[in-house]
């Protein structure tokens, strides 16, 4: 089952993204805390000339290609902030990404490999 999923499941690792659309995997994955996916979103192969994601929602999908986000701060809009974790330093925890539940994606790639095929 682990084997499957983790086929289907990245964390928006952009070189590996690359290297698994290069290598033709067909279930295209990430998850998205800080990061903007309108600049650092996975390309879709059947993808229109223009921008398939929108800068901020829980969930989006563009071909096979499906983006998770995390939830902002309590008290601030925050998500895409861009930094690197709250308080932008290596070490720093992002709140959006330790708040994409793991329920969450498995059942994203559970989806995703069921229709594999398409």
């Amino acid at each position: 089952m682990f084997s499957g999923l983790a086929r289907a499941v990245d964390a928006g690792a952009l070189r590996q993204q690359e290297a698994d659309r290069a290598a033709g995997v067909r279930c295209p994955r990430s998850a998205f805390g800080p990061t903007n996916p309108q600049r650092w979103g996975p390309w879709p192969a059947q993808a229109p000339g223009e921008q398939p994601y929108v800068q901020r929602a829980q969930r989006q999908r563009a071909g096979r290609v499906i983006v998770l986000q995390g939830s902002d701060l309590p008290s601030v809009r925050c998500v895409p902030c861009g930094r690197a974790g709250c308080e932008d330093h290596n070490a720093s925890r992002s709140h959006c990404l330790e708040h994409i539940e793991p329920e969450r994606v498995i059942a994203e790639a559970r989806a995703l490999l069921a229709n594999a095929s398409d």
